[in-house]
């Protein structure tokens, strides 16, 4: 009896002591997985002083400019201190950031800007995230790289969708455009296109931001002024390539071509670097699609010169109807007296209201002929429309 009740004694003690030295494991690496958080908070916290408790936390326009600016010391100026891995996780690097960008980094955006050390590494974490992903899928072969490339177009023509949406709500009544404006503010556009304007502006000075923006007449002639110096005086500087992307040689384009392009282009304009850049990354979406075109083969070069040919159709004849309604409203036409104006901006502009000047058994040499008789009566002038249009600012300007 006593042989029992010692093995039932010491078969309880050795459960007790199973049971609480799981519990110890469980509390210890819950208190390691704590203190690792600890850690990384305190690293954050460590790097912020009085100073950052004063300051105000940045509003929405504030953080994306600011961020912009983060980003271009972080590619150029810090690049020599520590570069971020895309290819590591966040966690990884997280201390070297915090130990060795940050000081840096916070202290060169300090002299212009009022930014906590949080909000500066919430900046570089979000960017990382993004880029990380990226290389995860590009990791993962070329049919994840080509869902993801029509997961960001199918976001992105959902944005300009309700953009769109927002922007007619608006012109409705003046109570609603508060609130459009506020929710298309909130709809940010798709992140390729967030990197691509963080690069973009990125190079904007305090002399940038006192230049007013350019309207569409002047954009156009210092346009042609840009490609002319880019393609002549810039050769030799750097060549954009029609070959590779946009992102894979942008930086290059900001910190090589663009510093002497602007000093070359403000001798005789006031232009921002910002709108410098985006004439250059438009001709280069453009060449890049021709290229990509032709490497197709010969059909989708015939289908691509269809098309252009179709679309220059399509505007010559909304350039006739526009000059014909122009007449017949000088002439005091009873019967185009009754549509507003809004509504015959509405209808000359649609394509749905044109037939194409298009037909399928058309050849190459046909179609052509077509729309350079059609191009040729179609003259540029200003109508009545035009200019009504311009004092109400719903305009869509014919293409020049």
């Amino acid at each position: 009896m006593t042989k029992k009740k010692n093995k039932k004694a010491s078969s309880s003690s050795s459960s007790s002591s199973s049971s609480s030295s799981s519990s110890s494991l469980s509390s210890s690496s819950s208190s390691t997985t704590s203190s690792s958080e600890q850690v990384s908070q305190s690293l954050i916290s460590s790097s912020s002083s009085d100073e950052d408790k004063r300051i105000k936390p940045l509003d929405d326009e504030s953080y994306k400019r600011i961020k912009k600016e983060v980003f271009l010391v972080v590619d150029s100026e810090m690049n020599t201190v520590y570069q971020i891995n895309d290819r590591l996780i966040w966690a990884a690097q997280k201390h070297d950031v915090i130990t060795k960008l940050l000081p840096l980094l916070k202290r060169k955006i300090n002299k212009k800007y009022k930014v906590t050390g949080a909000e500066i590494i919430k900046m570089l974490q979000r960017r990382h995230r993004s880029r990380h992903r990226v290389n995860n899928i590009g990791n993962q072969g070329p049919r994840a790289v080509n869902n993801d490339s029509r997961r960001k177009l199918k976001n992105t023509a959902m944005n300009d969708k309700n953009k769109k949406a927002s922007s007619s709500s608006s012109s409705s009544s003046s109570s609603s455009s508060s609130s459009s404006l506020s929710s298309s503010s909130s709809s940010t556009t798709s992140s390729s296109e967030q990197v691509s304007q963080s690069l973009i502006s990125s190079s904007s000075s305090d002399e940038d931001k006192r230049i007013k923006p350019l309207d569409d007449e002047s954009y156009k002639r210092i346009k042609k002024e840009v490609f002319l110096v880019v393609d002549s005086e810039m050769n030799t500087v750097y060549q954009i390539n029609d070959r590779l992307i946009w992102a894979a040689q942008k930086h290059d384009v900001i910190t090589k071509l663009l510093p002497l392009l602007k000093r070359k282009i403000n001798k005789k304009y006031k232009v921002t670097g910002a709108e410098i850049i985006k004439m250059l990354q438009r001709r280069h979406r453009s060449r890049h699609r021709v290229n990509n075109i032709g490497n197709q083969g010969p059909r989708a070069v015939n289908n691509d010169s269809r098309r252009k040919l179709k679309n220059t159709a399509m505007n010559d004849k909304k350039k006739r109807r526009r000059r014909a309604v122009d007449f017949m409203m000088q002439g005091g036409n009873k019967y185009i007296k009754r549509y507003p104006k809004k509504d015959l901006f509405k209808i000359l502009n649609n394509s749905g209201y044109h037939s194409e000047e298009w037909e399928e058994t058309d050849d190459g040499t046909t179609a052509t002929a077509r729309t350079a008789a059609a191009s040729t009566s179609a003259a540029q002038t200003t109508t009545i429309i035009d200019k009504s249009n311009n004092t109400n600012d719903t305009v869509v300007k014919d293409e020049k």
